[in-house]
């Protein structure tokens, strides 16, 4: 069966297309029904090969994560399904801070891994900054630097009067 790749070039079968691109079958027809490009398909390279990040070689995406603490989930999602080099998100992910997990960032530009991570850092509870914001409509450098009108000790009562 004739098959064209995606710039138009004619191959006696699916098979001599994939070794012209380098990849197998198997690797083709799975990134297919994965409702992969056709350009796309064909010219990802096979993920077990090896590359270099700043210098080292790494052999895997895993190995990369693992050693400069990036998220790996993350990071396989990012270069599956929106075409990026691990070389590439790692250096993103290093240069903005962020190490591919979320990020949060206050008025004042600090970044957080977390939204409760960052309201902690101001001593307030998230589901305090959550109503002020959500309920009350204040923006997000209000909700984080008014403090609590009153504050919960470990048995439930107030500490401190309500203004």
């Amino acid at each position: 069966m004739r098959c064209t790749d995606h710039n138009g070039r004619w191959f006696s079968s699916v098979k001599e297309m994939c070794n012209f691109y380098g990849i197998t079958t198997k690797i083709f027809l799975y990134r297919r029904t994965h409702h992969w490009s056709l350009k796309k398909s064909l010219t990802k390279p096979k993920q077990k090969q090896p590359f270099y990040f700043r210098g080292e070689l790494f052999k895997s995406r895993k190995e990369l994560c693992e050693r400069y603490q990036l998220n790996y989930n993350r990071m396989h999602y990012m270069c599956d399904e929106k075409c990026y080099t691990p070389a590439e998100l790692a250096e993103k992910w290093l240069t903005d801070g962020t190490r591919g997990f979320n990020s949060f960032k206050d008025h004042k530009g600090n970044v957080y891994r977390s939204f409760n991570e960052m309201v902690r850092a101001y001593g307030l509870y998230p589901t305090t900054v959550h109503q002020r914001m959500q309920k009350d409509g204040w923006d997000l450098e209000k909700a984080l630097t008014t403090p609590l009108a009153y504050k919960w000790n470990s048995t439930r009562k107030r500490i401190g009067k309500k203004k």
